[in-house]
């Protein structure tokens, strides 16, 4: 899957999160009610920060930029973790366009 930095993408309202102490927990739902049987996610600070950013406002160049100026890593780096995680999250059907 190649993933265009110039695209927006926004989560899904199909998914409830959840904050337990430094983690974020992404359950999807099914019919309204929290699948378990489906496949949840757990992401970690950084993971977190890059979730909230994906709002439909914001392309993924522009989350990037902003990621890596919050955790003052450098740009090709966080550019691999946000391509990575919106791989993911996009195969869980957790990410729209």
């Amino acid at each position: 899957m190649t993933i265009n930095l110039k695209v927006c993408y926004k989560t899904s309202d199909q998914v409830v999160t959840r904050k337990i102490e430094e983690e974020l927990i992404i359950v999807p739902l099914n019919k309204g009610i929290g699948d378990l049987d489906a496949e949840m996610f757990s992401l970690n600070t950084t993971g977190t920060a890059i979730w909230d950013k994906l709002d439909g406002t914001k392309d993924l160049d522009t989350i990037v930029t902003e990621i890596a100026q919050e955790f003052s890593v450098s740009y090709a780096r966080i550019k691999k973790d946000v391509i990575k995680i919106v791989e993911q999250l996009l195969k869980a059907g957790f990410l729209i366009k």
